[in-house]
């Protein structure tokens, strides 16, 4: 990596930020752990007494999510900590993990609206809303991103 981009992609505006490294770093985590979240909870039985339990619609989950007024604690395995050995090790395994994704959705006929999964903010939601989750978690972090690189001090290559 060029030094220049090696200065943009570590650079944290304090430390209680992330850098772009960081943000990267997990969401790849974060991508494959809440993947095997969903297909494991996938492959057991379908339970649709559950969907009572179902509090928030996949339109407030994506609000939710996104909105980057309210923090959240990522859970010790999910925070960043050197655990690729690049940034871009980070992305070619989000992207690797991301791609199986999508082809999942294209062509999956799994039941969807009948297995749930408890999420620890926002309760329980069926795994179609898990996999909207999935997106919007992504799309919560590439705004953080945004938000270090317009910071003052950011270094320009």
């Amino acid at each position: 990596m060029a030094r220049g981009a090696a200065a943009q992609v570590n650079w944290k505006a304090d430390t209680s930020r992330w850098s772009v490294y960081q943000c990267t770093e997990h969401i790849a985590l974060s991508e494959n752990l809440i993947w095997q979240w969903i297909q494991m909870t996938e492959h057991s039985p379908a339970t649709p007494d559950k969907r009572s339990d179902v509090k928030h619609t996949t339109e407030e989950l994506i609000v939710a999510t996104t909105d980057r007024s309210h923090k959240f604690q990522a859970p010790e395995m999910l925070k960043p900590g050197a655990q690729f050995d690049s940034e871009q090790a980070a992305l070619d395994a989000f992207v690797l993990r991301r791609d199986s994704t999508i082809a999942y959705i294209r062509n999956t006929q799994d039941d969807l609206k009948d297995h749930f999964i408890r999420h620890p903010v926002f309760g329980t939601m069926d795994l179609y809303q898990g996999l909207v989750l999935l997106a919007a978690h992504t799309g919560r972090h590439t705004l953080q991103i945004e938000e270090v690189m317009a910071s003052p001090g950011f270094p320009k290559q």
